[in-house]
């Protein structure tokens, strides 16, 4: 049973993924990750401690041979743990799984920037921006490149972590501004996004400047806008999971736009 799920709280399809987990974890063992002798004791251990590692004897394709998704689920078996603040928890399970599967590059991105999130969220700056620089929001924000990250990192030595999303939203809106201006030249009508400029300038305190950019990406039918509707509908807290929306989850602007999404 999933830990939200154990502490009273509705089951929803994160809860799923965690059974999934714990379904593909014992194909992949022939174990399960928590052993219990009572049921007092095995929903505790779930509560409270991280899943069994993988034994030595397990190869570390095994999982995604068993099933080509399982890196993905890897991914998205965290999700119920960040609104219970169980951070490291979550860090040591997708550092796992970058281990397991270290040629999946989209993957190896996408982990590293949930991890950064996950630093983040405990004020490790330091370590969630190293995560940051190797994950996929950084590379496609930017262009990547080794100049780029030079940069970032020393915004960040200089300034701190708001000289970092300062620097990145420099650099990041410096790109959509030549991408428009291709779109407009060889393609018009082309849309491009600025949902990742709406979560920078989020993130820097410009709540106004971002949600005036949310509303433009809805405004397009943006796909973007389409993950923010998940985040609030797990539990009350879950907008923490990924990204910076949940410190505008009181906003009378944020809360007009899911109900347009179809968040009750």
């Amino acid at each position: 049973m999933a830990p939200e799920v154990l502490q009273g709280q509705p089951a929803t399809v994160p809860s799923d993924i965690w059974s999934l987990g714990t379904l593909l974890y014992e194909l992949t063992t022939g174990g399960l990750p928590f052993t219990g002798r009572t049921d007092f004791e095995l929903s505790s251990q779930i509560l409270r401690e991280p899943p069994r590692a993988l034994p030595a004897s397990v190869p570390a394709g095994r999982a995604q041979e068993l099933d080509p998704l399982s890196p993905m689920i890897a991914a998205m078996a965290v999700w119920p743990l960040a609104p219970l603040d169980r951070h490291d928890e979550a860090i040591a399970q997708l550092q796992r799984a970058l281990q397991v599967h270290p040629d999946d590059e989209v993957l190896r991105g996408y982990q590293h920037q949930l991890i950064g999130e996950r630093y983040l969220r405990q004020g490790k700056f330091d370590e969630a921006v190293a995560e940051f620089l190797a994950g996929f929001d950084v590379a496609f924000m930017t262009g990547g490149g080794p100049e780029v990250m030079t940069s970032l990192g020393e915004a960040y030595s200089s300034s701190g972590i708001q000289g970092f999303w300062q620097r990145l939203l420099d650099v990041a809106t410096a790109r959509h501004h030549r991408d428009l201006a291709l779109a407009t030249r060889e393609s018009p009508g082309h849309y491009v996004t600025p949902y990742k400029l709406a979560e920078l300038n989020l993130r820097l305190g410009n709540i106004d400047r971002a949600l005036a950019l949310l509303e433009e990406c809805y405004t397009n039918r943006d796909e973007n806008v389409l993950f923010i509707k998940p985040w609030s509908i797990v539990t009350p807290r879950s907008l923490m999971v990924d990204g910076p929306w949940w410190s505008v989850r009181s906003d009378p602007r944020f809360l007009d736009l899911l109900k347009r999404l179809g968040h009750p």
